[in-house]
């Protein structure tokens, strides 16, 4: 995590933190600008990469980016949450 190594437990936890959120709204075909608020790379096993972004959208929604497609928006307000975690450095 942030190019350090952590343990099962603390990577689960960062994990389960990471994907609890739901998306609110399908929205095809957003277009974003800027830099994201918060990024997550995630690396498979077979090295294969995929980046999930949350971007500011509007008052109450930001829209999430997958590997740089945006067509989903998400309350402000879990993403919030998401950067006061522990693990967003």
């Amino acid at each position: 995590v942030n190019g350090e190594t952590v343990s099962r437990e603390a990577f689960t936890e960062l994990y389960q933190t990471l994907i609890a959120p739901m998306f609110d709204t399908v929205s095809p075909g957003l277009v974003l600008s800027g830099e994201p608020l918060i990024a997550v790379t995630f690396t498979l096993l077979d090295g294969t990469q995929t980046t999930v972004g949350y971007f500011a959208y509007n008052e109450f929604y930001d829209a999430v980016a997958i590997d740089g497609a945006a067509d989903y928006l998400i309350r402000s307000s879990k993403v919030e949450q998401l950067s006061a975690a522990p693990f967003a450095r």
